[in-house]
């Protein structure tokens, strides 16, 4: 009888030991394909972001490309601007960078010998007096030669032409000497009135730039005249000649007038004379 209910006792413990061995392995194995599922899961969705924001990866890299070229690009140029940097004022045309004035108020250093050519530059020294002092940052300059007038920006190491309009000029040629004889003037003026619409006559345009015609040198020599201007048009277009002012299209007055004011230098060159060498 013991032997029988000792050897159910130990049938019962082996299976239920079975049993428990059983659930572990089940309950392990479980676990491992939770955690696999998990990371397999998880590399899915990674490969899925990837795919679905593909384009958002090639933007940035991308942009990160062009920001590297374009930091080298700068860094490059400010480089060479350091090495290239001169102690003359030079006038650069809007039109021609090459086309260099001369600015003689500054004495300038040797130039290095080079196979490129130059653009032209000014034989005389017409600004000089007024670009010693600082505040002066625009002048008006008229070439009778080329009938033309350019606004010339003084900037810290070199001057700079901004603008250039056509222009009427008087009727005769050369240099105004008497009232009424149909010249412009020739000589270092500067701006001492500005008339407005309402002063005007409907010939004189918009606007209207007083000159200190004639000032102490020309009644020093014996000019005679006043009146002498630079003014807008009653048209659209500038006419053949004028009384001796500098006439101006109205679009291109209302453009000089963002730069010109009282005390603004007007210098009107020579005709016929030969400044740019």
């Amino acid at each position: 009888m013991k032997w029988i209910v000792f050897t159910f006792k130990r049938t019962f413990l082996l299976r239920l030991k079975k049993i428990e061995c059983r659930i572990k392995t089940y309950l392990l194995n479980r676990s491992a394909k939770k955690a696999f599922k998990y990371k397999e899961s998880a590399f899915k969705r990674i490969v899925a972001s990837v795919r679905e924001r593909g384009w958002l990866f090639i933007v940035i890299f991308i942009t990160l490309t062009i920001s590297i070229t374009w930091a080298n690009t700068r860094f490059s140029l400010t480089i060479g601007n350091i090495n290239t940097i001169k102690t003359e004022k030079r006038i650069i045309m809007p039109e021609e960078k090459n086309n260099i004035i001369k600015n003689t108020s500054v004495e300038p250093h040797p130039q290095p010998p080079s196979t490129n050519k130059i653009g032209p530059r000014i034989k005389e020294d017409i600004l000089e007096d007024f670009f010693k002092e600082d505040d002066i940052e625009f002048a008006i300059l008229v070439d009778k030669t080329k009938k033309e007038l350019l606004v010339v920006q003084n900037l810290e190491r070199y001057l700079k032409v901004v603008e250039r309009f056509p222009v009427s000029l008087g009727k005769s040629p050369g240099n105004k000497k008497r009232e009424g004889d149909m010249k412009t003037p020739e000589g270092k003026y500067k701006i001492i009135n500005i008339k407005k619409d309402a002063e005007l006559l409907p010939r004189y345009g918009p606007m209207a730039f007083v000159l200190n015609y004639p000032n102490e040198t020309d009644m020093a020599m014996g000019k005679t005249g006043s009146g002498i201007w630079i003014h807008g048009t009653e048209g659209e277009k500038i006419t053949p000649d004028t009384k001796g002012c500098v006439e101006i299209n109205n679009a291109n007055l209302m453009k000089l007038a963002e730069y010109a004011g009282n005390g603004t230098p007007v210098i009107i060159l020579p005709e016929e004379s030969n400044i740019w060498e």
